[in-house]
C-alpha cells in the first residue's frame, strides 16, 4: 500500500492507496473496520513511531480497502490537496554527488576522510513543497536554477551507528524529492579559505556554501506516496526520470536511472550518515541523481519563459511528483 498525506477539510490525514487513483483516510478506515486505536494515525510519524505495529496496522487496511470502495472517505488522487508524505521531518540529509559519472575528489584524503565515500550536505525542512505544488523561482536567480530527480530514502524508526547489513530495518519506504538548487547563491556565497597544505604552506581552497541554495523555499517537492519497502520489492530496480515540460511545449529529459546504478547504496549511505548524525522517524535521505542529461538548468533564455512549464519526477512503483513552475520578482514582490 502506498501511503500519503492528504489535506481533507483544513486537516492533514495520513492516507492509504492501493493503485495510486484512489486514496483513503486512514483514521476513518481504521475506525470503520475497527483496526488499530481510535484516531490512529495522527501522521505520518506516529505510524512511523508505533514500531512493529505499523506492519500490521497497514496489512489490516490493505485488506478493508476493497471492502471500502465508494466510501465517504475514499477520495480521488486528482481531486485532493496533497501533501508532503512527511510534511516536517526534523531533517533532510542529501547525497552529494553519487553518480558515478561524477567527477569530483577528495581534496585533503590525508585528514583520514578517505574516497570515494559518501558525503552530505542538508536541506532545510521549511523548503519542502508538494506534489502538485509550486516551485516558485524569482527572476533575480539569474536562470541558474538546477532541479534534480531523486530517489528519497524515508527512516522509519530512530538510527544511531547503524551497520550497512542492517539499514534497510530503519528503512520505512522510498518516495521521491527534487533537489532543486539556485546555483546563483552557490556561486555568490562560495568564500576562499586558506588551508595548511601537504608541505605545512597555506593553500587555497575555496568553499561553496550551500544553505542559501539549497534552502530557499519550495525547493524541495517531495511525495507522492511513500511505498514500503515491502511493496518496493528490490530497490536498486527503481528508476527515476525527471522531464522538464516547457510552456512551448517541448519537453526536456534530463535524468534518468537506477538506484541501482547509483555510486552508493543505501546501506552504505545510512551507515555513513548515522556513524556521526542519528536519524529519527521521518527524516529523508534524497539519494543524488542517478544520472544527468542535456539541459539540466532552467535557462532557457529568458527564465521568465519557464512560467507556467512543469517538473516531474516519475519513480518506478511510486508514482509521479510534479511541481508547476511558478516565475516571480523579488523586485515586484517587495512592492507589493
Amino acid at each position: 500500500m502506498k501511503l500519503a498525506t492528504i489535506e481533507i477539510a483544513g486537516m492533514q490525514r495520513v492516507a492509504g492507496s492501493l493503485d495510486g487513483e484512489t486514496l483513503f483516510d486512514l483514521v476513518r478506515l481504521s475506525e470503520d473496520f475497527s483496526i488499530g486505536p481510535k484516531g490512529f494515525p495522527a501522521t505520518m510519524i506516529d505510524l512511523f513511531e508505533s514500531g512493529q505495529m505499523m506492519d500490521a496496522f497497514v496489512e489490516a487496511c490493505e485488506k478493508a480497502i476493497p471492502s471500502a470502495a465508494g466510501a465517504p472517505y475514499a477520495y480521488a488522487a486528482a481531486d485532493v490537496t496533497w501533501c508532503a508524505p512527511v510534511p516536517k521531518p526534523s531533517k533532510v540529509v542529501c547525497v552529494n554527488s553519487n553518480r558515478p559519472t561524477s567527477n569530483v575528489e577528495q581534496m585533503e584524503p590525508q585528514y583520514g576522510g578517505g574516497w570515494p565515500r559518501a558525503i552530505f550536505f542538508l536541506k532545510a525542512p521549511s523548503a519542502i513543497s508538494a506534489n502538485k505544488g509550486t516551485l516558485e523561482v524569482f527572476s533575480e536567480m539569474n536562470s541558474k536554477i538546477q532541479p534534480e530527480g531523486e530517489p528519497a530514502v524515508v527512516i522509519g524508526k530512530r538510527a544511531t551507528r547503524v551497520k550497512a547489513e542492517d539499514a534497510m530495518q530503519y528503512v520505512a519506504g522510498l518516495s521521491l524529492m527534487n533537489d532543486v538548487s539556485a546555483s546563483l547563491f552557490g556561486l555568490q556565497d562560495a568564500v576562499v579559505m586558506m588551508i595548511p597544505g601537504k608541505d605545512g604552506a597555506k593553500e587555497k581552497f575555496i568553499n561553496r556554501a550551500m544553505a542559501r541554495s539549497k534552502g530557499v523555499d519550495t525547493f524541495a517537492p517531495f511525495g507522492p506516496f511513500i511505498v514500503p519497502i515491502k511493496d518496493i520489492g528490490n530497490p536498486e530496480d527503481v528508476r527515476v526520470t525527471t522531464r522538464i515540460y516547457h510552456t512551448d511545449g517541448t519537453v526536456d529529459t534530463i535524468q534518468d536511472g537506477t538506484i541501482g546504478e547509483q555510486r552508493f547504496p543505501i546501506g552504505e549511505i545510512i551507515e555513513t550518515i548515522t556513524r556521526n548524525m542519528t536519524l529519527e522517524p521521518g527524516d529523508v535521505i534524497a539519494m543524488g541523481a542517478p544520472n544527468m542529461a542535456p539541459g539540466y538548468y532552467l535557462r532557457r533564455g529568458d527564465l521568465g519563459q519557464e512560467d507556467g512549464g512543469r517538473i516531474e519526477l516519475e519513480g518506478t512503483g511510486i508514482g509521479t511528483l510534479s511541481s508547476n513552475i511558478r516565475v516571480r520578482s523579488l523586485a515586484a514582490l517587495a512592492a507589493e
